[in-house]
């Protein structure tokens, strides 16, 4: 007999280990490098830096700005849809359900919705 460590025929395989994904690097946000900023006042003859230009007023439309301004942060709730009309199934089987199960009380609801449907079909 034979003294493997396995017990009842074939030998385990080794694991093949997962290629680890590297993370792509952060993105730099703002700082100081964006801007150039003049020494302190008095310690230099060079003209001081321009004065940033204004940020553009993001349009309102019905009082709300459109995408195109927005950055991150929340986002925009989407308009409520309106309900729409039950069509003439979904009344059929909203009349007659009660009534299909009070006939047969042992019977699921998915049972009684065949039942409904066999009449939908039949009137």
């Amino acid at each position: 007999m034979s003294t493997s460590a396995s017990i009842g025929g074939a030998k385990k395989k080794p694991l093949k280990k997962k290629p680890v994904k590297k993370k792509p690097p952060a993105k730099k946000r703002g700082g100081i490098g964006c801007m150039e900023y003049a020494p302190f006042p008095g310690t230099s003859t060079e003209t001081p830096a321009p004065a940033p230009m204004p940020m553009p007023v993001p349009p309102v439309i019905n009082n709300t700005p459109s995408d195109e301004f927005l950055e991150g942060g929340a986002k925009r709730k989407k308009a409520k849809k309106t309900k729409r009309k039950p069509g003439p199934y979904a009344l059929f089987v909203k009349k007659h359900y009660a009534a299909v199960a009070k006939k047969n009380p042992s019977w699921k609801a998915t049972d009684c919705i065949k039942e409904i449907a066999k009449m939908w079909k039949n009137r």
